[in-house]
C-alpha cells in the first residue's frame, strides 16, 4: 500500500488534524461536526491522511514517550521530595517502579518508532519491486 503523499499544512490544519485523529482514539461511534466537513471540503486529500496508520502510530508513540517522561520526571521529583511517606522500602520501590516504567516507555516507543519507519520504508520499495515485476510481466505477454 502506498503511502499518501504527505502535504505542508498550516499551524491550524495540523492542530486540526491532530485533534480529529485523537478524537477518534479508540472510538465506535462516528459522529461528524460541521467544522470536520468544512476542513475537509476544504481539504479533501486529507481524509487519505487520516486513514495513513504510519501518521496514526506515530502519534501515539509520541503520547507513549510523553507518558514516560512525565513518569521518569514525577520519580526524579518524588525522590527529593518524598510526599509518599517515611518508610524508604515503600519509597524505594515506589520510586524504581516509577523510573523503570518511565524509562521503558521511552526505550518501547523509540524502537517502535524507528521500526515503524523501516517498515513503511520496505513496504514502499516491495511495491516498486511488484510493480516492476508487473510491468515486465505484461510486457513479455505482449511480444
Amino acid at each position: 500500500m502506498k503511502t499518501p503523499q504527505k502535504i505542508n499544512l498550516r499551524s491550524r490544519e495540523r492542530r486540526i488534524q491532530r485533534k480529529l485523529i485523537l478524537k477518534n482514539l479508540r472510538k465506535t461511534e462516528i459522529i461528524i461536526s460541521d467544522d470536520e466537513v468544512e476542513f475537509f471540503r476544504k481539504y479533501p486529500e486529507e481524509l487519505e491522511l487520516m486513514t495513513d496508520t504510519l501518521a496514526a502510530k506515530k502519534l501515539y508513540l509520541w503520547l507513549a514517550a510523553g507518558f514516560g517522561f512525565l513518569l521518569v520526571a514525577l520519580s526524579i521529583f518524588f525522590r527529593f521530595n518524598p510526599i509518599i511517606g517515611d518508610d524508604n522500602l515503600f519509597h524505594g520501590f515506589f520510586l524504581d517502579l516509577t523510573f523503570e516504567g518511565g524509562v521503558a516507555l521511552w526505550g518501547a516507543a523509540i524502537t517502535v518508532y524507528l521500526l515503524e519507519i523501516v517498515l513503511d520504508n520496505q513496504t514502499d520499495i516491495n511495491e516498486a519491486y511488484r510493480q516492476a515485476v508487473m510491468k515486465r510481466i505484461s510486457g513479455e505477454k505482449r511480444q
